[in-house]
């Protein structure tokens, strides 16, 4: 056996040849290797930050790195299709090749910024250094070939299905499946959605989740520089790129347009100092929508997650009490944001919501419930990767049980907003329907949904019940 000596000197001469090798890395391998990172089952949001946190990238370099790997995952499925039609059995080569290939053809056919010669000879060096002069060969062609057919690849007529003789359905079908390949959307999901919503909005939808997302600065209100950050947000609304979101607070960003100072100081210092938050735009809209920020009565939110909803009522003098989660590293998150803004923390408890912590609550109650997420396709798109068809069945039973669990504990005469990130009707309005027709005691005060055609901000649906006295 190994003396712990030994073994720590093994350990600082591996974190030294990885420091460095991450010190001389440009943004493509930054990116594959967090692209690899991802393959050994590490989230993409958790294996980004951590990757981005060692490296010495500028803030240019890790902007591009983020493009390249939300990129490939937004665009992964399309990507498999332009490989399949490029190499005869793709199968065949390491998913680590695999992974090389679909990146340098992202950043080929959609980073304009990135020339393809140079794409091309990064990739290639980088099979010879792995693989050897074979595979090396093989990158070659590929990526070589894609050059020579990018205007192609980038027009939708390439993914078209061949015309079907099988009548109205198998054209049906076929309509579906170019969908899925130009929109590098899974299948299964293309048809919930044309079921759900019909052609048109499925196609709106698809849209939306496949262009960049837009981030939004979320204002505290409660913080002593608060107008000065107003004002200079209100400045930058005045040009396209940045939008108010209805209530004032909140301010959206077109993809890459994001402010890197905000009255005189970096974006960064503000939010550490907790003037503002990073919140997607749909988040806020729907508590908003809801009437949520005009509660005045103790609430508990019962999914809180990281607390992002709990933060965003308390900075707006909402009295949210108690905070309730079933994944203790998210709690953890409720407490370190509310220090980081100010404001004082709820009580915060570790809970499955199929079983309540309390017997009996005098309050509203928030539900931010878990769900497929397939509003947030854009923002994650390594939900692509991981859900199927079958989670949908899984996360309706699941909401099911939280919403009458929470309706069971509940006082009459209070507020419960259920609220999910999802796009499909049976999450969404179905839900609430079965629920309504469940309970007698129950009626709906509000309803809001992010519209289908809305060109950017997250697919959001919410609910406000209300529980009947006598």
């Amino acid at each position: 056996m190994r003396s712990s000596g030994a073994e720590r000197r093994d350990r600082r001469r591996r974190e030294g040849r990885e420091a460095g090798l991450l010190a001389g890395m440009d943004v493509r391998t930054a990116a594959w290797r967090v692209l690899l990172d991802m393959e050994q089952g590490a989230p993409a949001q958790a294996a980004l930050d951590a990757f981005l946190r060692a490296s010495s990238l500028t803030a240019g370099g890790k902007g591009q790195c983020t493009e390249l790997v939300y990129g490939c995952l937004r665009t992964e499925l399309r990507l498999a299709f332009v490989l399949g039609r490029l190499l005869p059995h793709p199968e065949k080569l390491p998913r680590s090749c695999l992974l090389l290939l679909e990146l340098a053809a992202y950043a080929m056919i959609f980073m304009e910024s990135m020339p393809a010669y140079a794409v091309v000879d990064w990739a290639v060096g980088q099979a010879r250094q792995c693989w050897g002069q074979r595979l090396a060969g093989v990158v070659n062609g590929v990526l070589r070939s894609l050059g020579r057919m990018l205007a192609e690849v980038r027009q939708r007529e390439f993914y078209v299905e061949p015309c079907p003789s099988g009548g109205r359905k198998a054209a049906a079908r076929a309509a579906r499946m170019e969908l899925s390949r130009w929109y590098a959307m899974p299948r299964w999901i293309v048809d919930v959605w044309c079921s759900s919503y019909g052609m048109e909005a499925a196609e709106a939808l698809l849209a939306r989740s496949f262009r960049r997302p837009w981030n939004c600065l979320r204002l505290n209100p409660e913080h002593a520089q608060a107008d000065a950050v107003r004002a200079a947000l209100l400045a930058l609304a005045a040009e396209e790129d940045c939008i108010p979101l209805t209530g004032g607070s909140g301010f959206a960003f077109a993809p890459g347009k994001s402010p890197a100072l905000l009255a005189g100081r970096e974006v960064g210092d503000w939010v550490r100092q907790g003037a503002v938050s990073w919140q997607a735009a749909g988040s806020q809209a729907v508590l908003a929508a809801l009437g949520c920020q005009s509660w005045r009565v103790p609430v508990w939110d019962a999914c809180c997650g990281q607390g992002g909803k709990t933060a965003f009522l308390l900075e707006r003098g909402v009295p949210v009490v108690l905070a309730s989660d079933m994944h203790p590293g998210r709690l953890g998150r409720v407490r370190s944001e509310c220090r980081r803004l100010g404001l004082s923390a709820p009580l915060v408890v570790l809970a499955d919501m199929t079983q309540p912590p309390v017997r009996q609550w005098a309050g509203n109650v928030l539900l931010d419930v878990p769900c497929t997420g397939l509003g947030t396709l854009a923002r994650r798109p390594d939900i692509r990767r991981h859900r199927a068809f079958a989670v949908l069945e899984e996360m309706r039973a699941l909401q099911e049980r939280i919403l009458d669990a929470a309706w069971q504990v509940m006082a009459p005469g209070y507020e419960l907003a259920y609220i999910t990130c999802a796009l499909d009707p049976q999450e969404n309005e179905g839900q609430v329907a079965a629920f309504l027709a469940r309970h007698q005691d129950a009626e709906l005060l509000r309803e809001w949904q992010t519209p289908h055609d809305h060109p950017w901000m997250e697919g959001m649906y919410g609910a406000c019940l209300r529980k009947r006295e006598g």
